[in-house]
């Protein structure tokens, strides 16, 4: 149902129409071409123009129909795919709304239920976290502005094992490891993760989030559950060989509908690099003639 033939007709006619253009522009500019002859490729040149025009309104026409068919068959293609179950969205990094509000539509009617949105923030205050974790191992993360990235990495680990499954840990340390946390810290059946590399500088902040970030990943996928990386058709760098790396699925192309539907079918499970940019391995997972597992 998602087919995108549409669009290369569309740019194919436009690319038609400008080159004929050019053409049509030469000879008229040309007083010395007015020979009958000329005045016959004139015309030809303009009713090919004419076409091509024709051509690019059919085009549009099709792909706005081809649209609204998606939209309307959308519903009836996700409903009750994920009924009962719960959804944490993680933003390692700023959180952002655009994406927040894909993810929202792509849930809307498939019977999920979204338990919380959280982001770390640009750089995680480790020393803050050190001081929470008072009568821990972790509270030596406080004793230096530069802690033992193995542990930064163990921290990291435990805080996304317990976004999961929550424990006493993460229940003390989320007003200081999630820059924003909006819902329940509760059990989820499936999260969705979107990676941000932020504006930091190499260096030992850099090294120090990239463990974090890579480790909370880790603890999340060790719960044996769903975890989905997920980006815009525009997001610019792409994440997608970021989630490659750690072993989890990913939807590129989340705005669209395409990417909505990937994105439900890979949270019930389905593994794979999903949508329209380099590496992905379709569109869509294979779901034809498979119910919900």
């Amino acid at each position: 149902m998602f087919d995108f033939r549409y669009h290369a007709l569309s740019l194919t006619a436009v690319f038609i129409a400008l080159a004929v253009g050019l053409l049509l522009g030469v000879a008229i500019g040309d007083s010395g071409l007015v020979s009958s002859a000329e005045r016959n490729i004139r015309d030809s040149l303009r009713q090919d123009v004419s076409n091509a025009d024709r051509r690019v309104k059919a085009a549009r026409a099709d792909i706005a129909q081809a649209d609204r068919f998606q939209r309307e068959v959308y519903p009836l293609l996700v409903d009750a795919q994920l009924e009962g179950r719960t959804v944490g969205l993680v933003f390692l990094g700023e959180s952002d709304k655009g994406i927040s509000d894909d993810v929202k539509a792509a849930l809307r009617d498939t019977g999920a239920t979204i338990r919380s949105v959280a982001a770390t923030g640009t750089k995680p205050d480790f020393a803050e976290a050190g001081r929470t974790a008072v009568g821990t191992r972790y509270d030596v993360l406080a004793a230096t502005p530069e802690p033992d990235l193995n542990l930064i990495g163990d921290f990291g680990f435990r805080v996304g094992a317990q976004y999961v499954r929550p424990g006493r840990l993460l229940q003390q340390e989320k007003p200081v490891v999630f820059d924003t946390f909006n819902g329940d810290l509760a059990p989820v059946d499936a999260v969705i993760v979107v990676h941000d590399r932020g504006e930091l500088k190499k260096g030992y902040g850099r090294s120090a989030r990239d463990r974090f970030d890579e480790q909370l990943v880790k603890g999340i996928k060790e719960s044996r559950i769903p975890v989905v990386g997920v980006e815009r058709s525009t997001t610019d760098p792409s994440q997608i060989s970021w989630y490659k790396d750690r072993g989890i699925s990913s939807v590129d192309d989340v705005d669209e509908t395409s990417g909505r539907a990937a994105l439900v079918f890979a949270l019930q499970g389905r593994e794979g690099a999903f949508g329209r940019k380099g590496g992905a391995d379709g569109l869509l997972p294979d779901v034809v003639g498979t119910g919900a597992p």
